[in-house]
């Protein structure tokens, strides 16, 4: 089975799935089958990068939010942050209050 197909059964069975770095979450993880736990252990990495690409995808967050005006700024320390609508400029600088 394709991760892809998994996550959707997985989500249609009332579970959610979320990445957290290179954590896998799953709840309510107590409900998982044996056999369930097998497949996300056995594709594990598989299935991270599965639900990093579909934040970026239509009606992920990620793609929401830059859709409706948030913009993905990057810090001094190399991270990012995410700008509300309203707190920033078209040319990168900060909107007056």
């Amino acid at each position: 089975m394709a991760v892809q197909t998994f996550i959707s059964r997985i989500e249609q069975a009332g579970f959610t799935m979320r990445a957290e770095g290179d954590r896998l979450i799953v709840s309510p993880f107590s409900k998982l089958t044996d056999e369930q736990r097998a497949f996300i252990k056995r594709h594990k990495d598989e299935l991270l990068v599965e639900l990093a690409v579909r934040r970026w995808m239509p009606g992920g967050e990620c793609y929401e939010r830059i859709r409706s005006g948030w913009r993905l700024s990057r810090t001094p320390d190399g991270g990012y942050v995410w700008l509300e609508p309203g707190s920033w400029t078209a040319d990168g600088g900060k909107a007056a209050a």
